[in-house]
């Protein structure tokens, strides 16, 4: 009967995590968390799913349905990395590292890509790099400043706000 069917696909769909995100997103398609679950899948997460270009426009989509979503900047990255996108993957992780809840990940993202984007000391590229890692360590410790400030004048940070006080770079 289709009964027995619909349920025996249902809980198929339950079973396997990209099933129940396409369905959670069938649900409810302005679910910034799900879209962003969903751009893990597709960003290697599993790789029998792997497209780049479909992860990005989830991510697009999280950032239309809600701008302050700050989980979003670490994923960003993780695609800029792949997408050898350098600019954005540094840009996103000074945006990654300011989030509550990505900045241990981020943190080590950061370690592991200034390794490698300094390259050898004595090429032109690690100077525009160094350059470049200082102006966002700058851009960081103003925005923890800003923070304390407004903690000082207003009580404790709100729950996107960041709590990125224990990194000084």
């Amino acid at each position: 009967s289709m009964g027995w069917q619909r349920v025996h696909l249902r809980t198929w769909e339950w079973m396997d995590a990209v099933p129940l995100l396409k369905s959670s997103l069938r649900t409810c398609p302005r679910s910034a968390k799900s879209h962003l679950e969903i751009s893990k899948t597709y960003s290697g997460l599993y790789p029998e799913y792997f497209n780049l270009k479909r992860a990005r426009w989830h991510l697009e989509q999280v950032e239309k349905i809600d701008v302050t979503y700050c989980d979003v900047h670490f994923q960003y990255a993780h695609v800029g990395i792949q997408e050898q996108e350098f600019l954005e993957v540094e840009q996103r992780l000074v945006q990654a590292l300011l989030c509550p809840y990505t900045t241990n990940q981020a943190l080590k993202m950061w370690s592991q890509y200034w390794d490698l984007a300094m390259g050898a000391p004595d090429s032109p590229a690690y100077r525009r790099a160094q350059e470049r890692r200082q102006s966002y360590q700058q851009q960081i410790q103003q925005k923890l400043l800003e923070d304390e400030e407004r903690e000082k004048r207003e009580g404790p940070a709100g729950e996107n706000d960041s709590h990125f006080v224990k990194w000084r770079g």
